[in-house]
């Protein structure tokens, strides 16, 4: 009796030490599978999250191809303007309105060769009263405008052309003027017009005379802001 009591304690110790062995090393399994689980997860932030450094590069790369794509632009534009500024003339003309409501008035604006001869410009340049109410109004009380001068001053000449008008856009600010025959206007060499209109987006460079003479004068000989200076 008592051997048999001894005999069922040792089966019972032996399966509760297999148990807790079992036990255990479930544990250890699972532990190590834990361990397994974040180093993955750490290696996948790692590759596909993109660190701070990273970022700061593609932002800096970026950056980097938007200023070069400036700069190419700019030397595009500038060396456009050097290339078509002396085809650009200044525009100044005098004009009057007589009748009882009389009054005289100057114009200036700017103008490009477009053919040999012939200079493009705003209609409100080559007919000052085009689009003015007050001009308007004093026409329909019989008044008559009267264009005294117009002329147009290149920034390779210090003397002034004559402009006489060609035609006038209908429906549109645009005119075209004839110059006036001389040896230097011979040498001016028209611009080549677009054959397809602009895109939406496209880049533009605008060269005038915003400032008047002033502007033409910047980067002219001194013989002509002399000219220019004591023009009327």
């Amino acid at each position: 009796m008592f051997n048999s009591d001894i005999s069922t304690s040792k089966e019972s110790g032996e399966n509760r030490g297999e148990s807790d062995v079992i036990e255990t090393w479930q544990r250890l399994v699972q532990g190590l599978l834990g361990v397994l689980a974040l180093i993955g997860a750490g290696l996948m932030a790692h590759y596909y999250t993109p660190s701070d450094n990273t970022a700061l590069e593609v932002q800096v790369h970026q950056l980097s191809r938007q200023v070069a794509e400036l700069e190419r632009q700019q030397s595009v534009s500038a060396a456009a303007v050097d290339s078509a500024r002396e085809s650009v003339a200044y525009i100044y003309g005098i004009y009057h309105v007589s009748g009882a409501r009389s009054f005289r008035a100057r114009v200036a604006g700017t103008g490009f060769v477009v053919a040999p001869g012939l200079l493009a410009t705003n209609r409100h340049v080559a007919e000052p009263w085009y689009g003015d109410r007050e001009v308007a109004v004093a026409l329909r009380r019989g008044g008559a405008p009267v264009l005294e001068k117009l002329v147009a001053y290149f920034p390779g000449s210090p003397l002034p052309v004559n402009l006489e008008t060609v035609a006038l856009a209908t429906h549109g600010d645009l005119a075209l003027l004839r110059l006036e025959t001389t040896t230097f206007t011979q040498t001016l060499r028209p611009l080549t017009l677009s054959e397809v209109p602009a895109h939406v987006g496209e880049s533009v460079s605008v060269l005038a005379y915003p400032m008047g003479v002033t502007g033409m004068v910047a980067k002219s000989p001194a013989i002509v802001y002399d000219r220019l200076s004591a023009h009327p």
